[in-house]
């Protein structure tokens, strides 16, 4: 099930900075504020830099620490 939600995720965030691209280019360079669409390229940024960060969290904290005995190395 979590292997689903890591992969969910993922898709998530590859449609968030997909649809990013699209709305970032509409933008004119000139006066990005004033446009329509501003909100919803800051709502996109944050949702793209929440999802990597949970996205990084998820695949950490769900690894396999491994044997803590298995030294590869003296101690």
């Amino acid at each position: 099930m979590l292997h689903f939600i890591i992969i969910a995720l993922f898709v998530l965030l590859l449609l968030s900075v997909g649809f990013w691209m699209l709305v970032y280019r509409q933008f004119e360079p000139e006066n990005l504020a004033a446009h329509p669409l501003y909100k919803l390229h800051q709502v996109l940024v944050a949702m793209i830099a929440f999802l990597i960060i949970l996205l990084t969290m998820l695949v950490v904290l769900s690894s396999d620490p491994g044997d803590p005995e298995n030294y590869w190395f003296w101690p």
